[in-house]
């Protein structure tokens, strides 16, 4: 039985509450810093997290609100910490497009995977994000990681 976990990288893996003020501003640029990305610690909690799914034999993958324009600093940033080999999802480059609220962009990411894996599962922190994902995509495939309670103002207005 193939299995892929899907893994939020801020606030599940990545401790990022030194640049969360920028997000609160919607000051995106100043939060989304390849600078300041890097600087990120990481959650001992998600460390483990991923870890015991390798173990248990599920594929990782990972899921982030981070946007494209910030790969390599994302990419570096999960090597020198050791996470292990794995897609990396992103958000588009800005555009004209209108901007889909992240829980939105999750759900239609999910649901366009291709259906290799017998179990698909997102880990994340936000609960908009766990109640949108097991609405539209199922109620086993979410699971909210707690270590890190994210701000009333980014779960709902989390569209960067």
């Amino acid at each position: 039985m193939k299995k892929l976990a899907l893994i939020d990288i801020d606030g599940v893996i990545a401790d990022e509450r030194h640049r969360t003020h920028y997000a609160e501003d919607k000051e995106w640029d100043k939060y989304f810093s390849p600078n300041r990305v890097g600087k990120d610690g990481v959650w001992v909690e998600g460390t483990e997290l991923v870890s015991n799914l390798q173990e248990d034999g599920w594929d990782i993958a990972y899921l982030t609100g981070r946007r494209e324009e910030i790969r390599e600093a994302t990419q570096s940033w999960l090597e020198e910490h050791n996470f292990p080999v794995g897609d990396l999802i992103m958000r588009p480059l800005p555009n004209d497009e209108p901007k889909v609220p992240l829980a939105n962009f999750k759900v239609n990411t999910m649901l366009a995977l291709p259906t290799l894996w017998d179990d698909v599962v997102l880990y994340d922190d936000d609960p908009e994000v766990i109640r949108l994902v097991k609405e539209k995509v199922g109620v086993n495939s979410a699971v909210h990681c707690t270590w890190h309670k994210k701000s009333e103002k980014l779960i709902t207005e989390a569209t960067a």
